[in-house]
């Protein structure tokens, strides 16, 4: 590393989300790294995440609560990178957790020079953890930063989401100056719900200069289990509404920077794909035969 002990903002957009915040809010209060400014966004919930929220901030001098009205996770999000003044930032979602040197795994990977730097991760199934690690320790640089452009999503490796970067917000740790640039453009994309992380992703990569990849598999623990219930109808049109608008919005990106759509084609692909799974998982046949035939 060759950086010294730089402040690292830690970003939160919670709505809702009462039963993970002890969990998840907890582990960012304990990480071995503590050189961190933590960003709770509070983004007008409901239930009691608000006193618990205000809890947190009277404990640890560190934490910084923001109240607004529901704006989804793109506005809350927004919200937290624009109040963010540490040299660099994360993400973290509230029902997720991370291991005590999460943060710290990052910042020793740090060059003078890292816009972006992203890992591995775990899915969490109900306690069943499954390891995604990236492809390759690799920096990028300049022009070779469009080939992460162009992989993001990539059918050659047997599933949509390519193993190069991933798409997500969580797994990586950004220069600020960027996100902050980016959350500008970011703006446009208030009204996506569903695969927003993708747009996110491509425009970092659109405003970055140097991207560094680990394969080293760090301790984010993604919470697949914690998702919304597709147990409903509604909930499962819902899904697929938001699938085809990221898919139009993802594409209409895609296109302004000359390339073609076949990767919104491929993050709607991964988008249904995922329902599918997670209806076969409650054995709900109605609802699977529903969305094959949407």
């Amino acid at each position: 590393m060759s950086l010294v002990q730089p402040l690292v903002s830690v970003v939160v957009p919670v709505y809702n989300q009462e039963m993970y915040l002890e969990s998840s809010v907890n582990a960012i209060l304990h990480q071995s790294y503590r050189q961190l400014e933590i960003i709770l966004v509070n983004d007008g919930s409901t239930d009691t995440s608000t006193e618990k929220l205000h809890d947190f901030a009277v404990e640890d001098s560190r934490v910084l609560v923001i109240q607004k009205e529901n704006g989804g996770l793109v506005d809350a999000t927004i919200a937290g990178i624009r109040q963010a003044s540490g040299q660099y930032i994360v993400f973290m979602d509230p029902d997720d957790y991370i291991g005590s040197d999460y943060i710290a795994n990052f910042v020793q990977a740090l060059d003078l020079d890292t816009d972006v730097v992203a890992a591995g991760f775990y899915h969490d199934d109900r306690h069943m953890l499954t390891a995604f690690s990236l492809k390759e320790d690799r920096i990028y640089k300049g022009e070779e930063i469009s080939f992460l452009r162009r992989h993001l999503l990539d059918p050659v490796e047997g599933s949509a989401i390519s193993s190069y970067l991933f798409v997500s917000r969580w797994n990586k740790m950004y220069r600020t100056s960027c996100a902050k640039n980016v959350a500008d453009k970011f703006e446009e994309y208030k009204d996506i719900s569903l695969g927003e992380d993708t747009i996110f992703s491509y425009l970092m990569l659109l405003e970055c200069t140097c991207v560094k990849t680990l394969k080293l598999v760090n301790s984010y623990y993604y919470n697949i289990a914690s998702s919304t219930s597709m147990m409903k109808n509604t909930a499962t049109i819902r899904h697929i509404s938001n699938a085809r608008k990221v898919r139009s919005a993802f594409g209409d990106l895609l296109t302004s920077t000359g390339e073609d759509r076949v990767q919104a084609d491929l993050l709607y692909y991964f988008l249904i794909e995922s329902l599918l799974t997670r209806l076969l998982s409650i054995r709900d046949r109605g609802q699977f035969i529903h969305v094959y035939r949407e």
